[in-house]
């Protein structure tokens, strides 16, 4: 039997590109919804449920990309950007699994 695309998976990597842009790291608002969840799991599978409680328990005051670094060690957006959409990839099944 064919394995079926999951219709959420589909609209994560549907959804910004049909605005005409990527998606971006942070999401913005209007992608948060779809997209933030899979940042989250990125940083769970990285740097453990702790990370995700230090990210969501309060607004950082430098905003969401230095959360963003915080939460992930230090490690620069654009390295975090590249590492969620390999993560994103493997999610909506583009890399072959």
């Amino acid at each position: 039997m064919a394995r079926r695309p999951d219709p959420a998976r589909t609209a994560c990597n549907r959804a910004p590109a049909a605005r005409g842009r990527a998606a971006a790291v942070p999401p913005n608002l209007r992608d948060a919804t779809l997209l933030g969840g899979t940042l989250i799991d990125l940083l769970a599978r990285e740097e453990g449920a702790q990370a995700v409680g230090r990210l969501v328990r309060k607004l950082h005051p430098d905003g969401a990309g230095a959360a963003l670094t915080e939460a992930f060690a230090g490690r620069s957006l654009s390295h975090t950007e590249a590492a969620w959409r390999s993560h994103l990839g493997h999610i909506a099944g583009a890399d072959g699994r």
